[in-house]
């Protein structure tokens, strides 16, 4: 099945054992990260051999094959249009390269319990893919700085940010704040505003005697129902028997 967003499309591809494929090519760029099993390739002479955790990175119009000789492998397509990557920070791939298991820092992963979740927002889908294409950047003192602009946003505000909220805070491209951000706090920027979302709506059903359908708004949810949902997920139980457990005890 393929997951089409705003600027990539994502699609769980599954090699049979000693399938082949012949040489072909994709129109535009495109990660294939693979979730188990393992594939082979040539590549300047050599085969090359992507297990769980590596992948194979590739400009448009690149040409290849692929060799799934053993167990098969069950992989991750990340396409990209030329578009998506037209940026001082983020550029299209240039030529074929392959990363080792390990080296995409758990994209794979977390992209499959990203499209698992309900509660997880397009754009973070967008921002986790696209990092499959983002170089490495160190940290420094600055990286810090404009991370903790973005952290008191997230306490200032329920709303998750979107591309141009991250781009107006920190001038970088939001795939770096988004790397930057899980790499300083160890999470991501919407599972930080979540938890904050959900902090909200704890206080208020304590604090106060707000209907729950405002102390939803209030808190940043979209309605009542998505907090009743992610509260009961959290809680173990509803907003409304939370604060009629609240109050009995008080």
């Amino acid at each position: 099945m393929i997951r089409s967003f705003i600027s990539v499309a994502l699609e769980e591809a599954h090699l049979a054992p000693g399938e082949r494929l012949r040489r072909h090519e994709h129109e535009d760029a495109h990660a294939c990260m693979v979730i188990n099993g393992a594939f082979g390739e040539q590549h300047r002479g050599n085969t090359v051999w992507c297990a769980a955790g590596a992948a194979r990175i590739s400009p448009a119009g690149d040409r290849h094959h692929i060799d799934a000789s053993g167990a098969g492998a069950r992989c991750l397509l990340i396409t990209v249009g030329a578009g998506s990557l037209l940026h001082d920070e983020l550029r299209p791939p240039s030529e074929r390269r392959f990363l080792r298991a390990g080296s995409l820092d758990g994209i794979t992963q977390r992209l499959l319990g990203a499209l698992a979740d309900a509660d997880v927002t397009p754009f973070e889908v967008e921002l986790l893919a696209l990092e499959a294409f983002a170089p490495a950047h160190g940290d420094s003192e600055r990286t810090r700085a404009w991370i903790d602009v973005v952290r008191d946003h997230l306490h200032d505000t329920p709303a998750i940010p979107s591309a141009t909220d991250l781009g107006s805070l920190t001038g970088r491209h939001p795939v770096y704040v988004a790397r930057a951000f899980r790499r300083r706090f160890g999470c991501s920027i919407g599972g930080y505003a979540r938890r904050l979302r959900a902090a909200r709506a704890h206080h208020l059903l304590v604090t106060s005697k707000r209907p729950l359908s405002i102390v939803a708004l209030d808190s940043g949810y979209s309605d009542q129902a998505h907090m009743t949902r992610d509260l009961r997920r959290r809680l173990g139980t509803t907003p409304a028997a939370f604060r009629a457990e609240v109050r009995g005890v008080q």
